[in-house]
Formats: C-alpha cells, structure tokens, sequence
C-alpha cells in the first residue's frame, strides 16, 4: 500500500470520472482522502483557488497530479512520476 503519500482526492455525487479514478486508485494499491465538493465548502475554495472546474483532481499536499491528462488515460506510471518519491520534500521525511 503506497500510504504515506498523503494522497487527496475531490469528486462530486455522480460523477463516473471519479468513479474511475477512486477504482484506480484502489486497484494501484494507494489509499486516499475523498473530498466531495458536493457538501465540502473548503474543498470547494480550494477548487475555485487552483483554478480547476472538474472532478475528478487528485493532490498531494498542494501537487496536483493529474493534470493534463483525462482520468480514463491516467496511469500509475503517470502518478507514480508525479509523486517523485525520490525528491519529495515534505511529510515527515523532512523533519530535521
């Protein structure tokens, strides 16, 4: 399981993109926090904030990951660079 990630994912009610994703997702092996714009005011800020309009928008901290690419053609590859592992600089790994 890729947990320590600290993944964030915002859908909405009957959104089958999200649906995908959220599929993805469990199949890759990454657990997530759902953030559903459909009652969520601060996820909604957030949205309106990074300039999205869609869901489904996936996040690290404030990295959005799926950027430029429709979910149906999203990859764990994709993510998985996206995530950068290698460089990443936040979370706990950082504390001194």
């Amino acid at each position: 399981m890729y947990n320590s990630a600290n993944l964030t994912l915002y859908t909405q009610n009957n959104c089958a993109y999200c649906n995908i994703m959220k599929q993805k997702l469990l199949e890759w092996g990454f657990e997530y926090r759902q953030v559903n714009l459909s009652y969520d005011l601060q996820g909604r800020s957030f949205m309106k904030e990074m300039k999205l309009r869609t869901v489904p928008q996936l996040f690290r901290d404030r990295t959005h990951l799926n950027k430029n690419v429709d979910t149906v053609d999203f990859t764990k590859q994709r993510l998985l660079e996206e995530l950068d592992f290698d460089n990443y600089q936040g979370g706990v790994e950082s504390w001194a």
